[in-house]
């Protein structure tokens, strides 16, 4: 239920702090699994965002880079959901830690290792949050920006809206199963993330 998983992860967090870090871990991957479970892809990101500082603690920045990348498309997902600019808003205020900490974690992979790309990597996802930041402060100002637009243009924007939420609904079903199939899932992987990426 959302009360056990809720207490598992307080638990983690918990144990985290401690540096308890197995402990942790193991309280924060149930905790997950409960959420994905129940389809709570608000519970399973912010859980998430604490495995990947539970993995950056450890010093395993790969295994932190892929649980970050992991909470943001759940929050990419819940964020085309909300239906008010004015919310999308407050939402996306409310979630700049997972955008923080994904640029950390680029920023320590590329000192570790200068030549992996990942300095530009870090400023690509950092300027992905400016516009992202800039676009919903323009919609709460009630700049029009779609006046002028194509009608097909508007038409695939809703299309593509509508598949992302499909396919995080698909995704979170298929990690919600007792044994997913890893193929399955990597498959459903790629899908959202595709349709985040035409989204944006």
């Amino acid at each position: 239920s959302g009360v056990e998983a809720a207490a598992l992860h307080a638990m983690g967090a918990a144990h985290r702090a401690l540096h308890q870090l197995d402990d942790a871990e193991a309280e924060l991957r149930r905790a997950r699994e409960i959420s994905r479970g129940h389809e709570d892809l608000s519970r399973a990101a912010n859980v998430t965002l604490t495995l990947a500082r539970l993995a950056r603690d450890r010093g395993d920045l790969n295994a932190a880079r892929t649980e970050i990348e992991d909470a943001i498309r759940n929050v990419e997902s819940l964020r085309t959901r909300v239906v008010s600019p004015d919310l999308r808003a407050v939402f996306l205020a409310s979630k700049q830690d997972y955008y923080a900490l994904r640029i950390d974690i680029l920023m320590a992979l590329h000192a570790a290792h200068p030549d992996g790309g990942y300095a530009n990597a870090a400023l690509a996802a950092s300027e992905q949050a400016r516009a992202r930041s800039l676009l919903e402060i323009l919609n709460i100002s009630g700049a029009d920006l779609r006046r002028g637009l194509p009608a097909a243009l508007l038409e695939r924007e809703s299309r593509v809206s509508d598949a992302v939420s499909v396919a995080g609904r698909r995704r979170s079903r298929l990690l919600g199963e007792p044994q997913p199939d890893p193929a399955a899932v990597e498959a459903a992987n790629r899908e959202l993330n595709a349709a985040i990426e035409e989204y944006q």
